[in-house]
């Protein structure tokens, strides 16, 4: 198979500098020493770099994946030069801070790397995206011993790292982890001792040690996920100086069959089978593993929002070179005046509907999920106590949204995508077939979509009394104010403003239902409520591109940019008019306060 990593970089510096306007994070002292250059050389340093080394590894990824065998974990080929490369490339911690080896960049560019990366070959990312948030989970939790001796060599790449949750017959509910903790005779050292499934990269043979970030029940905690602690467990034992030593009674029993991302070993692992495995507490309070934990599978959400946005920009990028080269049909256009001849299938009005749809959600998905990854930049970097607090709210909120929507819209998109291709977008010499399987698992893991739908409805949504949503809910509108009355944009705006007046008559149902005690209603449309959300601020931020776009063709922009920013304002207007009606019919549902799902006998299903 040909490359089939297809960037549009003049689309990302758009969202970068123009949208988001990153370079202004050089007025905070964390990022002072960056500017857009910086910024514009790293993000062609990282195309570069997964274009060469990381995108040629996705064929056998796919085609021949990790393979388990005599208890081993074997990677597919390619996988360990490249591993070796990207940490010489310090790609592995891009945005951590440079105390423990990290490139120092915000956040935001730390998503531009990962979008790359997960474009480029999902399944190597996954092999080591995961490691950078456990060392993320040490350096702000651990003693500085543990910092010392396992954040730097996590974030270099000479050890990696998981998160290890999940276990056979428990899935997301965590209150029902069985995996135990005892206490030995020295001080925060424990004995583990339990069985894990589902673990990303959880045995691997790219680096020389694995280090398992892993709930386990500590005794006499209180029920449920309050007696969790969260511990330290490496693969092989490490002395205080990171000498390695034994193995440290960890086994993987096997890896999981899987509809896509082959070349990612999804394990089973089993915890102290001779009773010898040692875990460290990490840090020193105990039953503090689900607030921890919180920390990394945030972020984690995030990054998995990302991988639905790189999946589907890539399939969109090949669906759209196909269209142009792919000759079917006639204009119908030209059919009245006689022209007959085979035309590229771009010209057939609903290929070019399907190319659409994908470029509108793609440009919008990108822009929320870059938007999140910024407000964490500028929570990191707010000196003020009370601009921090209205950027965290504003994170909580899009956290699930950018994991559950990004996802569940990243594989329509790529199921677009194979549309396009018509029938040979169904074969495996095609790419885009290998986007979708690939994509398929976003919506399960880091909690499926409807937990993060309920955690929307439940908890991030009247956090401080709902203000994070009455502050976002502000800016629409004066969006929609600003752009009423311009004749390019006005479409857009309206729409705009009626997807919003919908989901504010979605949320007054939802409130009285639950102010009556009712709380089985609103989860039964939660996911449809979530979907609103993501569409109204995707159509949102299309809409404030469109604007800028709108003010770059006044102010005189000419060459290419005339037909980009020209583009930027007709996609705006496509969603708008095709999606976000979606939006009021979703709030009419909502409305309707059907309960037909509860009401259904479970016989009759």
């Amino acid at each position: 198979m040909a490359n089939s990593f297809f960037v549009n970089r003049r689309e990302l510096e758009f969202l970068l500098f123009e949208h988001l306007k990153i370079q202004d994070l050089a007025s905070t002292e964390r990022y002072a020493d960056f500017g857009r250059e910086d910024y514009s050389m790293m993000a062609d340093e990282a195309i570069r770099f997964c274009t060469e080394v990381v995108a040629p590894l996705n064929e056998d990824a796919d085609r021949i994946g990790a393979t388990f065998k005599d208890g081993e974990v074997i990677s597919p080929p390619g996988f360990k030069a490249a591993y070796k490369a990207t940490a010489e490339n310090g790609w592995m911690a891009a945005s951590q801070k440079p105390d423990h080896g990290g490139m120092g960049l915000p956040g935001v560019m730390g998503a531009f790397v990962q979008e790359m990366f997960l474009g480029a070959c999902t399944a190597f990312q996954l092999n080591m995206g995961l490691t950078t948030g456990a060392g993320h989970l040490v350096e702000s939790f651990g003693t500085d011993a543990q910092k010392a001796l396992f954040v730097e060599r996590m974030y270099s790449g000479k050890w990696a790292g998981t998160m290890v949750l999940t276990e056979p017959g428990a899935g997301s509910d965590l209150a029902r982890i069985r995996t135990t903790a005892t206490p030995t005779d020295t001080e925060g050292t424990y004995l583990i001792q339990g069985n894990k499934c589902f673990i990303t990269a959880g045995d691997h043979d790219l680096a020389e040690n694995i280090i398992h970030l892993v709930l386990a029940v500590m005794p006499d905690g209180r029920p449920g996920t309050r007696s969790l602690g969260l511990f330290i467990v490496p693969k092989v034992r490490v002395d205080a100086d990171g000498t390695l030593g034994e193995s440290n009674d960890i086994r993987c029993t096997g890896i999981e069959h899987k509809m896509g991302i082959h070349g990612s070993p999804t394990c089973s692992l089993s915890f102290g089978d001779q009773g010898a495995c040692e875990g460290f507490l990490l840090g020193t309070e105990p039953f503090q593993g689900m607030r921890m934990m919180f920390q990394m599978m945030n972020e984690a959400r995030i990054m998995t929002g990302m991988q639905g946005v790189a999946l589907s920009s890539v399939a969109y990028e090949n669906a759209k070179r196909y269209a142009v080269d792919r000759l079917q049909g006639t204009d119908i256009s030209k059919t009245k005046t006689g022209g007959h001849e085979p035309a590229p299938i771009i010209r057939h009005a609903d290929v070019r509907r399907m190319l659409l749809l994908q470029k509108s959600h793609v440009e919008g998905m990108r822009a929320l999920a870059y938007n999140a990854a910024y407000v964490a930049d500028q929570s990191d970097t707010a000196t003020d106590a009370d601009a921090k607090e209205v950027f965290e709210d504003r994170l909580a909120l899009l956290t699930p949204i950018v994991k559950a929507f990004c996802t569940d819209q990243g594989f329509l998109m790529c199921s677009e995508a194979i549309q396009v291709f018509g029938g040979y977008g169904y074969c495996g010499e095609y790419p885009v077939e290998q986007s979708a399987r690939d994509a398929r698992i976003a919506p399960l893991y880091e909690g499926t979509n409807f937990i993060q739908a309920a955690d929307l409805l439940g908890r991030k949504l009247p956090r401080n009394g709902g203000a994070g949503f009455q502050a976002l809910m502000a800016e629409i509108t004066q969006f929609v104010e600003a752009n009423s009355e311009i004749e390019e944009l006005k479409a857009t705006a309206e729409m705009v403003g009626k997807a919003r007046d919908a989901v504010l008559g979605a949320v007054g149902t939802l409130m009285q239902s639950t102010g009556a005690g009712d709380f089985e209603f609103p989860m039964s449309v939660a996911t449809r409520f979530l979907h609103m959300l993501g569409e109204l601020f995707c159509g949102w931020h299309l809409g404030e591109q469109a604007r800028l776009a709108y003010d770059a063709l006044k102010a005189g922009a000419s060459g290419d940019d005339v037909v980009f920013y020209e583009g930027k304002i007709i996609t705006a207007r496509f969603f708008a008019m095709n999606v976000l009606p979606g939006v009021r019919m979703k709030s009419a549902i909502i409305r309707s306060q059907d309960t037909s799902a509860i009401d259904m006998p479970e016989a009759a299903f």
